[in-house]
C-alpha cells in the first residue's frame, strides 16, 4: 500500500497554506487577489513621474514603497492602499489631512502631510496611492538593528516630538487613540483616520 502526498482532491483551495519562513516585513501573499494589494515590482513607474526603487513595509490596509520622483527629483513614499478599502480610505485620509493642516505649516508640523493622491487601476481594482514624504525607520526598527539599546537622549528627543504633535492635535479639539490610528474629536464626538 503506497501513500499519496498530494492532498485528497475533495480539499478544498482555502484549507492547503503554505507557511513561509519569517522574512521580515512581508505580507501574506494571499491578499494579492481582487480587492486586495496591488502587485508592485521594483522600476515600476507610477503616474508618469514616481519610480518604484526599494519597499519600505506593509501594512493591513496598505504597502509603502520607496520612489523617485522624476518630475521634482526628489525621493517619496508611495503608500498603495487595498482596492477595497481604497474609498473609503480616502473619504477619512481628507478629514484627516485636513486636521493636520490645522496644527501648523508643514514644515514645523510633527504630522507626515500628503504631497498629492492618484489612483492606479490594476489587475485587483483601483487603489489609491498617496505622496508622502520619506520618513526614517520606527524607533522600534532602530533598534533592532542598533549593538545596544536607543540612548536616553535620542529617546527623550522621540518622544518631547511624539508629545510636540499630540499637543497640537489636542489643540485642534482632536485625541489620538486606539487601533486602526484613529483622530477623535473632542467636540463633536466624530473618529477620523489618521493615516
Amino acid at each position: 500500500m503506497s501513500t499519496s502526498l498530494l492532498p485528497s482532491p475533495s480539499w478544498s483551495s482555502e484549507a492547503i497554506r503554505f507557511l513561509l519562513p519569517s522574512l521580515g516585513d512581508t505580507e501574506d501573499l494571499e491578499r494579492y487577489a481582487p480587492g486586495g494589494l496591488h502587485p508592485v515590482s521594483l522600476g515600476d513607474v507610477y503616474d508618469e513621474r514616481y519610480r518604484v526603487v526599494h519597499k519600505l513595509g506593509a501594512g493591513g490596509f496598505s504597502t509603502v514603497w520607496l520612489a523617485r520622483d522624476d518630475g521634482e527629483q526628489r525621493w517619496v513614499a508611495l503608500k498603495i492602499v487595498v482596492a477595497d478599502h481604497s474609498v473609503t480610505f480616502e473619504t477619512k485620509n481628507v478629514a484627516s489631512q485636513q486636521a493636520a493642516l490645522r496644527c501648523g505649516s508643514q514644515e514645523d508640523s510633527k504630522l507626515a502631510v500628503e504631497n498629492r493622491r492618484f489612483t492606479i487601476d490594476g489587475p485587483n481594482g483601483r487603489h489609491l496611492c498617496l505622496v508622502l514624504p520619506v520618513l526614517g525607520p520606527s524607533v522600534s526598527q532602530v533598534s533592532c538593528y542598533l549593538s545596544s539599546r536607543i540612548t536616553p537622549r535620542l529617546a527623550r528627543k522621540a518622544a518631547y516630538q511624539a508629545a510636540q504633535a499630540l499637543a497640537n492635535l489636542h489643540a485642534q479639539g482632536l485625541c489620538h487613540g486606539g487601533k486602526p490610528n484613529v483622530l477623535h474629536s473632542l467636540a463633536r464626538g466624530r473618529a477620523l483616520l489618521l493615516t
